[in-house]
């Protein structure tokens, strides 16, 4: 007479329990890799709106201006994280008239102290700059707007060593770039910031401005 086999083993629990331990383990390291994705992914989707529209209010800024009121040149390899320049006012006896020196540039935000920020696992970052547009420098009346926050104070994949470290042909170039070659201007800008998991996160933006003579 054969008797039906009833319940479970002691060892087939116990198999049981840690094959769902593995199981619930695979998921929950699965749900937080795609949590640290979106949380990275969102981070920096908002640097690069920032970014682009920091970079086109450059553009606007210096779609008018001649590269002949230039206050210094931009050439390679160094670059420059200032701009100076000048605007056409109107026409006077066949002559143009030109604004007082608008200026763009890269500067330590009021306030910052020149030091790392710390992040998860003792990632750091040095992202206290802004990028600035000054309107009428030197003059009595100066405008100032900060166009971004959070700079970087190199571009990324730069370090201080008198190297192109990020093969663009640039060395030791700041957040803010500028390179003029020809009529043809190259604009960088970096911005930095740490994810909700304390992760660094970088954003690089770029664009080019065909300039006047």
């Amino acid at each position: 007479m054969k008797h039906s086999r009833r319940g479970m083993t002691m060892i087939e629990i116990m198999v049981s329990t840690a094959v769902l331990s593995v199981v619930m383990l695979c998921v929950a390291l699965v749900t937080k890799s795609s949590n640290g994705v979106y949380r990275t992914t969102l981070a920096r989707d908002i640097l690069r709106q920032h970014s682009q529209s920091a970079l086109d209010r450059i553009v606007d800024a210096l779609s008018t201006a001649s590269k002949t009121t230039f206050g210094a040149a931009h050439a390679a390899p160094f670059g420059s994280s200032t701009i100076d320049f000048r605007t056409p006012t109107g026409i006077a006896g066949g002559l143009v008239s030109w604004s007082t020196k608008n200026r763009i540039c890269y500067q330590a935000a009021p306030g910052a102290h020149g030091k790392s920020h710390s992040g998860a696992h003792g990632q750091t970052l040095d992202n206290d700059g802004e990028v600035v547009l000054v309107r009428g420098v030197g003059a009595a009346k100066s405008d100032t707007t900060v166009l971004v926050t959070h700079v970087a104070a190199l571009l990324e994949g730069e370090t201080a060593n008198g190297k192109d470290d990020n093969g663009n042909g640039l060395i030791d170039e700041q957040g803010l770039s500028f390179v003029l070659v020809g009529d043809q201007l190259t604009i960088r800008l970096t911005v930095a910031d740490f994810n909700a998991d304390g992760e660094p996160v970088w954003v690089t933006a770029e664009t080019q401005l065909r300039l006047r003579n």
